[in-house]
């Protein structure tokens, strides 16, 4: 039990460094799209340029969406996976057996 909760806090910290990398992509997304568009209206950038700024910032909210959706899985997953979880835990599964039951019920039939 404790090195699933040590392996799933792990992941928890991996994923709020994943979601700086991926806040940090948006803002240098967004600097690099104002450049793009400041090099066009002086007339020495191309809209190319800019078209490619405006998919790479496009690209990189997606990633942003995508890595605070998988924050929070890591922190509910060790919410739930936890001895001290929280009374209202969602349903998620915690191995293949037991994935349609909720967490409380999950963690009794679990054997670590």
């Amino acid at each position: 039990m404790a090195y699933n909760v040590a392996l799933h806090y792990f992941g928890v910290l991996r994923a709020e460094a994943d979601l700086r990398v991926a806040e940090e992509a948006v803002r240098r997304a967004e600097v690099d799209l104002r450049d793009a568009k400041n090099f066009l209206r002086r007339g020495t950038g191309i809209r190319n340029e800019v078209l490619r700024a405006e998919v790479f910032l496009a690209e990189s909210k997606l990633e942003l969406i995508k890595t605070r959706t998988e924050r929070g899985v890591a922190s509910r997953s060790i919410d739930c996976r936890s001895p001290f979880r929280p009374r209202e835990c969602i349903n998620m599964p915690r191995t293949m057996s037991s994935a349609r039951l909720p967490c409380s019920q999950a963690g009794e039939n679990e054997h670590d």
